[in-house]
């Protein structure tokens, strides 16, 4: 265990003893006062004790400088740092005050036995790529597990053989964030609580599944969509995403849609596919035989209408409203069109238009 040596002093030096009346002059004896802590429990923790031997320059030596180092400062304070004790054996540091031509003053620090459990770490946050974390115990007894807050048995452990060590399991993330809390308790000493933390699903993954359409106008007229289905492309990244029940692309030709900026992005002036004689592109505002704007170029990809997840837990929905993403070089993506023709961008026959989009599906 990493020991770091950190050392506060604070307060106003309050000196008695032998001394001169004028600052810094000589004296025959090392004033030192009382320690400001001399019993320690296993944890360790800060001390101090005020010295003066006016203008001779005060040292301090440690019994133990391994587990308890002293340190002067400015030659009135005298700080020591206590650290973990994970022994079985309570243990006592002598610290010696010296100045030159001075008889030299002791005084001494005990620090308790390990009692309880040291874990390490405390706090652990699950995700879907880490869902077992390992845990480290220190014990002087034995100790059992006891769960404080376990929603849905969403954690789970397993102690070794020996004690030493605790492997904690978290169910795959869901739909909400889980937080729970265990307490591992002792046959002596304190309660030693660990909390445990599962991520939210990732947003990428919300998007997965089918959708239902909550409003697609001119879709009636036309035929338009009676699902969306949005299934991966490139896992993390992009996706396919499918106009169910739009004759001739329905589940054969998807769009390209990705999520970047916790946004989910529609792209234009893509290339569905083709079957050999009819090809099949999504462009945005632009008429049948290239009339209108169609290119919306940011960073290389041409993104036109984005949608923001809106997460409703009381109905357990996630719902995407798409509009213009604002990302199109000053233009306004205004109507989504998929064209079909004997060529890309030889546009014959609009297969489905609409001015909006909103779809939603339960999570």
């Amino acid at each position: 265990m990493k020991k770091i040596l950190l050392f506060v002093v604070t307060g106003v030096l309050a000196l008695t003893g032998c001394q001169s009346d004028e600052e810094g002059g000589s004296v025959n004896a090392i004033s030192l006062g009382a320690p400001s802590k001399t019993q320690f429990d296993h944890r360790g923790g800060l001390g101090s004790v005020d010295v003066y031997a006016g203008n001779k320059t005060v040292t301090a030596e440690s019994s133990n400088p391994e587990w308890c180092p002293v340190t002067v400062f400015d030659n009135r304070t005298i700080a020591f740092n206590l650290y973990e004790n994970l022994g079985d054996k309570e243990r006592t540091a002598t610290v010696t005050v010296s100045a030159e031509g001075l008889p030299s003053e002791q005084f001494s620090v005990t620090q308790d036995r390990l009692k309880g459990p040291v874990i390490t770490p405390t706090t652990l946050n699950f995700t879907s790529d880490q869902r077992t974390i390992s845990v480290e115990i220190i014990a002087s007894c034995a100790y059992e597990i006891v769960a404080e807050a376990n929603p849905d048995e969403t954690f789970s452990w397993k102690k070794s053989a020996d004690g030493k060590v605790v492997d904690f399991t978290s169910k795959d993330p869901g739909n909400y964030e889980v937080d729970g809390r265990v307490l591992f308790v002792p046959e002596e000493g304190e309660e030693v609580p660990v909390t445990l933390k599962l991520e939210r699903m990732n947003p990428y993954e919300f998007l997965i599944g089918e959708w239902r359409i909550d409003q697609c106008d001119q879709s009636a007229e036309q035929g338009g969509p009676t699902s969306i289905i949005i299934s991966r492309r490139i896992d993390g990244y992009d996706y396919n995403l499918w106009f169910v029940g739009v004759d001739e692309i329905n589940t054969t030709y998807p769009v390209r849609a990705g999520y970047e900026d916790g946004k989910v992005f529609i792209y234009g002036a893509q290339e569905m596919g083709n079957d050999g004689s009819n090809f099949y592109n999504l462009h945005y505002n632009g008429l049948i035989n290239g009339k209108g704007t169609y290119i919306f170029t940011y960073s290389g990809d041409t993104i036109c209408w984005s949608a923001t997840p809106e997460y409703d837990d009381n109905e357990n929905r996630v719902k995407l409203s798409f509009a213009d993403s604002g990302k199109g070089s000053g233009s306004v993506a205004e109507t989504m069109k998929i064209f079909k023709g004997p060529a890309y961008f030889n546009f014959q026959t609009n297969l489905f238009s609409t001015d909006n989009l909103v779809i939603s599906k339960a999570y």
